[in-house]
């Protein structure tokens, strides 16, 4: 894992890591704060999916996705800068409170339309999970983990596993 930051970008915290990369909170040029993730090493499959993620962000643009800002290579390894995202996630909105009904139906009708965006452009999430659903203060959901998307089948049946 490199600890080169890409030109123009401030390093931070450590605010997440996983299989495929380590973000960190940055400031990019634009003196905005950022998330930043590096590919965690040169293997093949992991800087696969790094890309794969880069060309997904560019392709897709929602206010329930998360926001691509920018990408490039730094060290040989993949990174992007994203939205920083609130640290609250479904997963721990879950251990404070069950939601209602209301607030359950409401989450869930904003999250199908999200994903409803993702399948329509031949896309499969792989890993929708509370803790991969960021939280706004009003309550709607970004997704932000799209390390394991792949492509699928397009159209209505997206997503929908072979019988």
């Amino acid at each position: 894992m490199s600890d080169v930051a890409p030109i123009g970008y401030q390093l931070q915290e450590v605010i997440g890591t996983g299989t495929t990369g380590i973000v960190h909170r940055a400031t990019d040029p634009a003196n905005e704060q950022v998330a930043l993730k590096i590919a965690r090493d040169y293997d093949l499959t992991m800087m696969t999916r790094v890309r794969r993620e880069i060309a997904l962000l560019q392709r897709i643009h929602h206010p329930g996705i998360i926001g691509l800002r920018d990408s490039g290579v730094v060290d040989g390894l993949p990174w992007y800068a994203m939205d920083l995202l609130p640290r609250q996630t479904l997963a721990d909105t879950f251990r404070e409170h069950l939601p209602t009904l209301r607030e359950a139906t409401t989450l869930l009708c904003q999250l199908a339309s999200v994903l409803q965006i993702i399948h329509a452009r031949g896309y499969v999430h792989g890993d929708l999970k509370p803790e991969n659903i960021f939280l706004r203060a009003d309550g709607s959901p970004i997704i932000g983990d799209l390390n394991l998307v792949r492509e699928g089948t397009r159209g209505a049946n997206a997503g929908t596993p072979p019988v």
